[in-house]
Formats: C-alpha cells, sequence, structure tokens
C-alpha cells in the first residue's frame, strides 16, 4: 500500500515538474518579449525626429501601441512568475507531505 501511494506521489512529482519546466520557458519568453520591445520604445524615443518624419503607415512603430504593448509583456512576465512561483511551492508542499507520510507510516509498524 505504501508503495503504491509512493508510486502515485512520484507520478504527481515529476507532472508537476514538468508543468514547471514549461512555466520556466514561458517566463523565459515573456522576458525575452518585454526586453526586445522595451529595446525597440527606447531606440525609437531616442530617435523621435526620424519616428515623426516617417509616415504613419507602419503602426508597428506607433509609440502608443508599442507602449500598450511593452504594458501587456511586463503583465505577461509578472503573471509568468507568480504561476512559477506557485508550481515550486506546490513541489514542495508535495515533498514535505511526502516525506510526511512515509514517516507516519515507519512509525505504524514499528
Amino acid at each position: 500500500m505504501l508503495r503504491d501511494y509512493l508510486n502515485v506521489v512520484q507520478e504527481a512529482l515529476s507532472a508537476q515538474k514538468e508543468i514547471y519546466q514549461v512555466k520556466e520557458q514561458r517566463l523565459h519568453l515573456a522576458q525575452q518579449e518585454y526586453r526586445q520591445l522595451n529595446d525597440a520604445w527606447r531606440d525609437k524615443s531616442s530617435s523621435q525626429t526620424s519616428l515623426n518624419s516617417r509616415s504613419s503607415s507602419s503602426s508597428k512603430y506607433d509609440p502608443e501601441i508599442l507602449k500598450a504593448e511593452i504594458v501587456t509583456a511586463k503583465s505577461r512576465v509578472i503573471l509568468s512568475c507568480l504561476c512559477k512561483t506557485q508550481i515550486g511551492c506546490n513541489l514542495c508542499g508535495t515533498l514535505y507531505i511526502m516525506d510526511f507520510r512515509c514517516d507516519d507510516k515507519k512509525r505504524d509498524y514499528t
């Protein structure tokens, strides 16, 4: 019975580890996107005269759209950090419960 329980917990733990890795990858991508948008904003704001002299046919360089994209990217970074932290806490909690129950089972049999 203990072996079955440990197998189930081990499977749950490995599933949570996989989720954690995916969250870590998403966080990395969100941070990359935020940096790229921030760099684009910095480049565009430093060359404001060239931005104003161009026609506004390219909405990709519109300062207002760029600002909104930066805010959205920053929100994704924050959300990814929170999700990653939550999964990390779940992993720690699962390990703690597993250790606690294993200790309990050992005491029952002694």
